[in-house]
């Protein structure tokens, strides 16, 4: 699980481009989107970006709230990795690489990535 400094993580007030630097930072292909009381409100992969540029060209200086997926997917902090890598592969209509592990109030604590979960296997 990535977590603390490694959890990709910005505000929906942050413009696009800063959502980009976040997600080339932290090399997991996304980043989660959180409220200002840091409860998570979406999230924004590679995927998202080669969607939306594809008829957004100007996407730079948009708000990131009016773009994300308002409705990632996620698991508790108590689940088992088989169940992630479970969710993360049935995952409808397609399978993702990514699930956002929150708590109780909602707010992200870490990243699990399909990677994570094939080196555990080995």
């Amino acid at each position: 699980m990535h977590t603390g400094n490694e959890l990709p993580c910005v505000s929906e007030t942050a413009l696009m481009k800063d959502a980009i630097v976040e997600i080339a930072n932290k090399r997991l292909g996304m980043t989660t989107v959180v409220d200002g009381s840091g409860r998570l409100s979406g999230v924004l992969t590679d995927g998202d970006l080669k969607r939306i540029l594809m008829v957004r060209p100007d996407i730079l200086e948009t708000p990131v709230k009016d773009v994300m997926t308002k409705t990632p997917r996620t698991i508790g902090p108590g689940e088992l990795l088989a169940t992630a890598l479970a969710r993360m592969e049935n995952n409808l209509p397609s399978p993702i690489t990514s699930l956002i592990i929150v708590d109780s109030e909602g707010r992200p604590e870490g990243v699990v990535h399909i990677h994570d979960c094939l080196r555990a296997r080995e």
